[in-house]
């Protein structure tokens, strides 16, 4: 699979509003632990399932539907790591973090901010 044992994938919230610091909310699974559904490597669960405790280390989330933060998802297939995201992360210094949270290399990876699925809706 990967010559990296801590590459993961997974889902992810971003928060980079209030202070300009760029905090990831992940729920990452190790590569090797991971699900294999149609050729890719996931994560067996989805934001909605994950979100109750997403929100329990963002206090400021409670309330808030998951929909209305910046979200994205890490994915693997044939050696190259997918990462799906709301536009926000295409700022070099979210993505730089998104992959040091997963334990991905750069050249190994391929973002995508045109997936509807994560854009943002407001309530």
């Amino acid at each position: 699979m990967n010559r990296n044992d801590k590459a993961s994938v997974g889902i992810f919230w971003i928060d980079c509003k209030e202070t300009g610091k760029i905090r990831i909310f992940a729920d990452c699974v190790l590569l090797k632990d991971s699900e294999l559904y149609c050729n890719h490597r996931v994560h067996s669960l989805g934001h909605f399932q994950l979100w109750a405790s997403v929100q329990k280390r963002n206090l400021k989330w409670i309330g808030v539907e998951y929909e209305s933060i910046p979200r994205g998802r890490v994915v693997w297939s044939e050696g190259v790591f997918f990462v799906y995201a709301n536009r926000i992360a295409e700022g070099k210094r979210i993505q730089k973090k998104i992959l040091e949270t997963f334990g991905i290399k750069t050249q190994k990876t391929k973002f995508n901010f045109s997936d509807e699925h994560y854009e943002i809706h407001k309530f």
